[in-house]
């Protein structure tokens, strides 16, 4: 049975889609066995992110290579494995290269989780067309709503079909008398149906490189319901 490739994508940097990915990958790797691929090339994160020094392959060195295991690296004996983006910031990866390397990834791991870089570029269209699902990350303010319509929109001509929008960074005690903050506004302006809603924390950062749960109660309660809605169970939405 082949695994599952979900793409994480955003109009506008700043939404916190590589730390989503990355707690919504610790969460999944209690059941699963979960690669995370990180393309945002010149942009490494997840290392830093992980804790985990000494990048010696990555993206670059994988892609080029036979072996679909090069540069994966495990986290602390979890279900996690991640493999880090290079540092050359004109690195692309060619577009059959990358399908044909993901087929070969859902073929030895459970789920395959892709953090696409922020915006419309080369990197982000082809990782969208090869993925099974498309997750639209965003925050619930007008600049990155918009920016979320639009890659989805574009993401749908794709043929990625296949969409669902996760708010990050959302204030409990948001402002009832802000329109963007009515999450059926957002909904209407994005067009894709809700994933999950995300709490803002401040305490995730820390947490991610360790091997206890990222996060207080509430922000731990919507990540593992978001990681099941990704597998498939129906859960409740909880935002607070």
């Amino acid at each position: 049975m082949m695994g599952k490739s979900v793409c994480f994508i955003s109009g506008k940097g700043g939404v916190g889609k590589t730390t989503l990915a990355a707690a919504l990958g610790k969460e999944l790797a209690k059941t699963k066995k979960v690669l995370l691929v990180e393309l945002d090339c010149g942009f490494r994160g997840l290392d830093l992110l992980f804790q985990e020094s000494g990048v010696l392959y990555h993206l670059g060195d994988n892609l080029s290579g036979d072996d679909p295991q090069t540069g994966i690296r495990q986290l602390r004996d979890s279900g996690l494995y991640f493999l880090p983006a290079g540092s050359d910031t004109d690195y692309r990866p060619e577009p059959g290269r990358l399908r044909a390397r993901i087929r070969q990834f859902e073929g030895l791991y459970d789920m395959v989780l892709l953090d696409a870089p922020c915006g419309w570029g080369p990197t982000v269209q082809a990782a969208c067309r090869a993925a099974d699902e498309v997750v639209v990350v965003a925050t619930p303010d007008a600049v990155c709503v918009r920016g979320a319509s639009t890659v989805s929109e574009r993401a749908w001509a794709l043929g990625a079909q296949n969409q669902r929008l996760l708010l990050n960074m959302v204030q409990v005690d948001r402002p009832s008398d802000n329109p963007i903050t009515d999450f059926d506004t957002i909904l209407d302006l994005v067009a894709v149906p809700l994933l999950g809603v995300v709490p803002f924390d401040r305490q995730v950062h820390a947490c991610l490189g360790k091997k206890e749960d990222s996060g207080k109660p509430l922000y731990k309660e919507c990540i593992a319901a978001v990681a099941k809605r990704l597998q498939g169970e129906q859960v409740p939405l909880k935002v607070g």
